[in-house]
């Protein structure tokens, strides 16, 4: 079981979907035009397991569109992990404490 917050950016954000490189070329992460879309527990144990539950069978609560290239994942006690077009990058300090 995991305990996750799933982060989708402003459909309007330019760079909504683009990958890691991409992004942190043009500026960083900006986590003001991300809001939270989940907040619960996910019957999974990898980062991959997340991402097919949350495009295949959406867990009730779950208020965003499918997993995509740019939204960010919040597994507790193991860190945040940007989306990227092939597996995840780890990323730090994203959303403390708000």
């Amino acid at each position: 079981m995991m305990k996750i917050k799933v982060y989708q950016a402003d459909i309007n954000w330019n760079n909504k979907f683009r990958d890691y490189a991409f992004i942190m070329a043009h500026g960083g992460i900006d986590e003001d035009q991300y809001g939270c879309c989940f907040d619960g527990e996910l019957d999974t144990h990898s980062l991959e397991d997340v991402f097919i539950v949350l495009n295949m069978r959406p867990p009730v609560g779950f208020n965003g569109h499918s997993l995509s290239v740019s939204d960010i994942i919040k597994v507790e006690g193991l860190g945040t992990y940007f989306v990227d077009f092939i597996g995840f990058e780890e990323i730090f300090n994203f959303k403390e404490d708000k």
